[in-house]
């Protein structure tokens, strides 16, 4: 399904197929390409790591989509979309502190959907 990369010209393909399975919600498959991305690279991107914690949240992965997102907040720690979804996951996990910190700031950033969570 996915391809494993021969070369670094071969790392954007692999993203921009892990992309087009995310964004056809094809989960298991974002998340095959976007590991292998980051498993063959040296410099992962915080989106990366923002869209493999996201498909990791999709099916249910909560451990390592918590990992990934918060790879991807040592990367960009304003990354809007990725406060959220990790302050999700926490909320489910009764860690409501840290989860309602997340979502505020990302509120605070301007994201409308952590202002409609917060909203209630």
């Amino acid at each position: 399904m996915y391809n494993t990369p021969e070369t670094s010209k071969e790392l954007d393909g692999l993203f921009k197929q892990g992309t087009d399975f995310y964004e056809k919600q094809d989960w298991n498959n974002a998340i095959k390409a976007f590991q292998a991305f980051i498993d063959s690279s040296d410099d992962p991107a915080a989106n990366v790591h923002y869209m493999l914690g996201s498909a990791q949240y999709a099916v249910g992965d909560l451990n390592n989509a918590k990992q990934n997102l918060r790879m991807c907040l040592t990367y960009k720690p304003d990354h809007q979309e990725a406060l959220v979804n990790l302050g999700l996951i926490l909320g489910k996990e009764g860690n409501t502190d840290e989860a309602d910190r997340l979502i505020q700031k990302s509120a605070d950033l301007g994201n409308t959907y952590a202002k409609r969570i917060l909203a209630g």
